[in-house]
């Protein structure tokens, strides 16, 4: 079957120079031009407007064999010709026809696919109404370097009512919940309550068979977060920011081995538990859990000179009673320091 045609000579920018008539034939969805006459074709881009057909366009070069397309598929071949441009961009591209423009264009996935972001977070403001009806947890570590005393990962527990932050140290990932049930006993006794939700990421350490079991004995819900979305346990994984952040800093300050970032970590939670924040309105975690102001009398760097008594006199008393040694940080069950 054959059509007749006129068309329209352009030239590689896109403006029209003359017209010319023809003729093709359909040939495994093909159209071969068989005649041209009008214009001369060599070195031109043509497009050409069927008489007998519905509105389609043809891309020929030197009139060898030319491809049939409407209005909608020429849009999208031009969309993926560049880069899968946005469909406004293509609006001010002078070589593609406004009758193309003009076109609706359809949703194609290959684009939303390849080009998808995750959508942003809001800020959560939100604080539980009474002290450890919330909590957050998750897991740091493993860290290349052991600590003095084997430990590998450290737990932190975020209060999301006063923000409070406690860590303990882990030699292995499983003794989280040993540590859990160790923070909900001194929680019941010291402050007369009870922890009513736990939020954590999906680690296998607090979805097994025992970590459920005792959540379940003391009626704790435990939230975890989906799978990949850390922003939902933002509180926790912020503090283990600020943390990292700081201890880093107070090793780094202190010229202390690499062994020692577990006492930097505890110091670190120390500190941290006394400074204001504007989360709560420069108030600081301790005032809000204990309503009183915390004392910084007895705080010193990181990394100073101590004196130790020396505990290996043995009675002589002309042994000297001090030793030298260095500041590591608070114990937080004596009234001492560490070094």
């Amino acid at each position: 079957m054959c059509y007749s045609l006129s068309s329209r000579i352009l030239s590689n920018s896109g403006r029209s120079h003359a017209k010319a008539q023809g003729s093709c034939k359909q040939q495994e969805r093909l159209y071969h031009l068989l005649e041209m006459s009008g214009a001369a074709l060599n070195n031109h881009h043509f497009r050409y407007e069927l008489l007998s057909a519905p509105k389609k366009y043809m891309h020929n070069i030197n009139g060898v064999v030319a491809t049939m397309f409407t209005d909608q598929e020429l849009l999208h071949v031009w969309h993926n010709r560049l880069g899968h441009a946005p469909f406004a961009k293509l609006k001010h591209v002078s070589c593609i026809p406004n009758t193309v423009l003009q076109c609706q264009s359809n949703f194609y996935l290959t684009c939303p696919l390849e080009k998808f972001t995750k959508l942003p977070y809001n800020l959560s403001t939100h604080h539980s109404a009474k002290p450890f009806d919330l909590i957050h947890i998750d897991i740091s570590g493993p860290y290349k370097a052991v600590t003095h005393k084997k430990y590998r990962y450290f737990l932190t527990i975020v209060d999301d009512h006063a923000r409070a932050t406690c860590t303990y140290l882990l030699q292995y990932k499983f003794d989280a919940l040993a540590a859990l049930k160790i923070f909900y006993k001194m929680i019941a006794i010291q402050f007369g309550t009870c922890i009513k939700m736990i939020r954590s990421d999906n680690a296998i350490e607090f979805e097994s068979t025992p970590c459920k079991q005792f959540f379940a004995e003391h009626g704790i819900l435990h939230q975890t977060t989906y799978v990949d979305k850390p922003q939902q346990n933002r509180q926790v994984d912020r503090k283990h920011k600020h943390l990292l952040e700081v201890s880093r800093a107070i090793r780094c300050q202190a010229s202390l081995p690499l062994k020692y970032w577990g006492d930097c970590v505890l110091s670190t939670v120390h500190i941290i538990n006394q400074l204001p924040t504007p989360v709560l309105q420069n108030k600081t975690a301790y005032e809000m859990l204990l309503h009183k102001q915390p004392s910084y009398d007895h705080l010193r760097v990181i990394g100073c000179l101590a004196y130790a008594s020396n505990p290996t006199r043995d009675g002589d008393k002309s042994q000297p009673k001090g030793v030298p040694c260095v500041f590591l940080g608070y114990p937080p069950r004596q009234k001492a320091i560490n070094c």
